[in-house]
């Protein structure tokens, strides 16, 4: 009898975490969709660019890899230098979560780097490389909400 009510118990029990857990997943994923890490902060990097295109707002942040990771013991060599984010919302500010981004970005030597972006912390990255000095095109493609948005900036680096 006892072995019956332990397998109830144990049961509901594993509900509940089960449960607790995906209502903490959930929290946590409305944070990022907004922008804000769990602890409310804003977006990482410096911001380098905002557009406006076909009605969705655009905002690019570019994160120092090397600068943070200098530090660290035992980090293998990243060939990338930095982590170029897009940030797409609607034009009423809401964000927008299910896209698909990728960049061209043209070097100052003429080369060119292609990137796919991952979502992450409400918008959209990839590591991209900024060693050499001069004159950078960058050049976004968006799929947001069965829009093609395209965007294009110039980055100078020193």
């Amino acid at each position: 009898m006892y072995t019956k009510q332990l397998k109830t118990i144990m049961a509901a029990l594993a509900v509940t975490v089960l449960m607790s857990l995906g209502a903490f997943a959930a929290d946590s994923s409305q944070e990022q969709m907004e922008g804000h890490d769990m602890k409310g902060n804003a977006p990482a990097g410096m911001k380098i660019h905002e557009a406006e295109v076909d009605g969705y707002r655009l905002e690019y942040r570019l994160i120092d890899m090397k600068a943070k990771m200098k530090d660290m013991e035992n980090m293998p060599e990243m060939e990338d230098t930095h982590h170029l984010m897009v940030y797409v919302k609607t034009s009423s500010g809401d964000p927008v979560s299910q896209a698909m981004a990728g960049y061209l970005i043209e070097n100052p030597d003429g080369t060119e780097q292609k990137k796919m972006t991952m979502a992450m912390a409400g918008g959209f990255g990839a590591d991209i490389n900024l060693e050499q000095q001069g004159s950078y095109t960058v050049k976004a493609k968006i799929m947001a909400e069965k829009n093609k948005l395209i965007d294009s900036f110039s980055l100078n680096i020193e």
